[in-house]
């Protein structure tokens, strides 16, 4: 049979940007590592089951083979799993942003997962959560007990187990007992695609075929709206390299850090000052500008031209994201009705309020899961600062909140007159 050496490490730093594990990838890359199991934590009391994480930092997702190995190993126990998948995969592998030390290892193509305690008393484990009273009297020896015969049990696995097929790393676990491949998923998100695209090639033929010009302002003036945010993005990457926004590894801070709920008004103000300045300066050029009357319908075809671009865009930087963030944005864009009654109204309404619900809900549900609450918001510009969130993604993100802004002017606001300059 099959040996293989086994690395025992003890990282640090986790919470700071997995900075030890950073250091032990640059290690492994050099080896043939086969899998690497990361023991996190251990949750407090009673614990009758255990959970794996499996995001990669900014790029990578734990192998199907690998989870399924350790949910075998786990029932060898007699241990129950915890595990994401369907919707849940989905919205990691849109958001890969690791909180654990399996992050950087599958970022570099290595084999990973994170293996942890699940307990039952959820509400004490978080309120004791990165405080003196997270100590180990408050531990179970059972509880180390499952992990440490589970992750045996693995490692004896690991120890025989042929080289894995190649092409398998993005199969994607729909449902504990089922999964897609890797080919069978990316053809699907495809076809979610298709239908956006060729109404944007119908739209951008009916301009051809009506004679109307899409060059100069008519078709850049929806997207120059972004300038004055993309400004402020730019003031704020100057001052934390300038090391006047205090300067982390990389995450903003450890959930409970004091910095977290002392929001900085200066620095938010002078971020709100570039902005509302960009914007009365744009206006100002705007207006000098001539351009014609524009009517819902051809102003609804241009930005839905632009929403297209960005969703293209996106889908190649990550279709998983792609398609939870801006899927349901680039169709209602689609579907939106000549705004000529309440009801007409209404529904544009609900279609672009529909297409931000689940970036919304991701707030509300992380804002409760890392303590911050509302502040989850400023949590996010401190990550667009550290790098959590590269440049493409933040001007992918600002460019659909200026054309989701000019979208519901138009079609809910605005009414049925023409549209010149919206919001100059």
């Amino acid at each position: 049979p099959r040996h293989r050496g086994l690395i025992l490490a003890a990282d640090d730093a986790e919470e700071w940007g997995m900075i030890g594990a950073r250091e032990l990838t640059s290690l492994l890359k050099t080896h043939q590592t086969v899998a690497v199991l990361s023991l996190d934590y251990l949750a407090a009391g009673p614990a009758p089951s255990l959970e794996m994480n499996c995001m990669g930092q900014f790029a990578g997702y734990t192998p199907l083979w690998l989870r399924q190995l350790l949910v075998a190993s786990g029932r060898a126990q007699g241990a129950r799993f915890e595990q994401v998948t369907g919707t849940g995969e989905w919205i990691e592998r849109a958001l890969e942003v690791s909180a654990q030390d399996q992050g950087p290892l599958l970022r570099s193509g290595i084999p990973a997962l994170n293996l942890a305690t699940h307990s039952l008393k959820t509400e004490a484990v978080r309120a004791r959560y990165h405080t003196p009273e997270d100590v180990f009297r408050n531990f179970d020896p059972a509880a180390f007990q499952l992990l440490g015969s589970t992750v045996e049990q693995a490692v004896f696995a690991l120890n025989t187990l042929p080289p894995p097929a190649p092409g398998t790393a993005g199969d994607f676990q729909a449902s504990p007992d089922r999964y897609l491949s890797s080919a069978l998923m990316g053809l699907l998100q495809i076809l979610g695609l298709l239908p956006i695209v060729l109404a944007a090639c119908f739209a951008a033929s009916n301009f051809a075929a009506e004679k109307i010009e899409l060059h100069g302002w008519r078709f850049l003036e929806p997207a120059s709206w972004v300038i004055p945010p993309c400004l402020a993005g730019l003031l704020l990457y100057a001052l934390t390299g300038l090391n006047i926004l205090p300067r982390f590894e990389l995450y903003p801070a450890t959930p409970k850090d004091p910095f977290l709920y002392h929001l900085p008004l200066a620095l938010i103000a002078a971020l709100a000052i570039v902005v509302g300045a960009g914007f009365v300066e744009l206006r100002k050029l705007l207006s000098r500008v001539e351009v014609p009357p524009t009517p819902f319908g051809v102003r609804k075809r241009i930005l839905f031209l632009w929403v297209t671009i960005v969703a293209l865009v996106a889908f190649f930087n990550n279709p998983y994201a792609m398609e939870l963030f801006l899927g349901g944005f680039a169709y209602a864009t689609l579907l939106l009705v000549p705004p000529r009654g309440a009801v007409s109204r209404a529904t544009n309404a609900a279609l672009l309020i529909a297409a931000a619900t689940p970036f919304a809900a991701l707030l509300y549900s992380f804002g409760k899961e890392i303590f911050l609450g509302w502040r989850i918001t400023w949590y996010l510009v401190l990550q667009a600062a550290y790098g959590v969130w590269s440049p493409i993604a933040v001007a992918l993100f600002l460019l659909a909140v200026v054309l989701g802004v000019q979208l519901f002017w138009i079609s809910v606001l605005q009414g049925d007159r023409d549209v010149a300059n919206p919001l100059a």
